[in-house]
């Protein structure tokens, strides 16, 4: 019997391995490319204004370009919230030294705080304007209903400023996409 146990202890034993240096790395086949996300930190923007006067003295379009950076200081923002509590977003938007159709009377400021209400689902949004006064934010609805897919914001707006003003405006936002 000790010659049995010899026998089987003495016996040359195998081990199994795998190899699980190699990995894939390749995507599933049924996986969807990742959404495009937007980025709410800035937006360039594009105003085409048409001017009417009263008597058809002098009429006119033109286009201005603005650039919106988001509003990071905390006693703006929070001034902006209690004037527009249901606001997503704020930005301050810079034209720079600029006047419609090159008529003294129509200078535009240059810094203007805009505030924008969005709905991914119906794809609506509304776009607020706001005047500051010592700190104190009051808000003029631009548009209740403009159109927005995710990446720009189309409104129009009109005003009466020595004759009638007609501006048609998009908001656009960059769009980037993570892994």
């Amino acid at each position: 019997m000790l010659a049995a146990l010899i026998l089987l202890a003495c016996q040359p034993t195998t081990i199994a391995t795998t190899d699980d240096s190699a990995v894939d790395s390749a995507p599933p086949v049924d996986s969807d490319p990742p959404e495009p996300q937007t980025d709410f930190s800035s937006y360039e923007g594009l105003m085409h204004w048409t001017y009417d006067t009263w008597g058809d003295s002098y009429d006119c379009e033109d286009d201005v370009e603005e650039q919106g950076e988001a509003v990071e200081d905390d006693g703006d923002l929070e001034g902006l919230l209690e004037a527009c509590p249901l606001c997503d977003h704020f930005f301050v938007g810079s034209v720079g030294d600029v006047k419609i159709c090159d008529y003294d009377t129509h200078a535009l400021p240059s810094e203007d705080w805009r505030g924008l209400v969005l709905d991914d689902e119906a794809g609506v949004a509304q776009v607020y304007r706001f005047d500051e006064d010592g700190g104190r934010f009051s808000e003029e609805l631009l548009d209740g209903g403009a159109s927005w897919d995710g990446a720009v914001v189309s409104f129009e707006t009109e005003l009466s400023w020595y004759g009638e003003m007609k501006v048609e405006g998009t908001l656009t936002f960059e769009q980037t996409v993570t892994d």
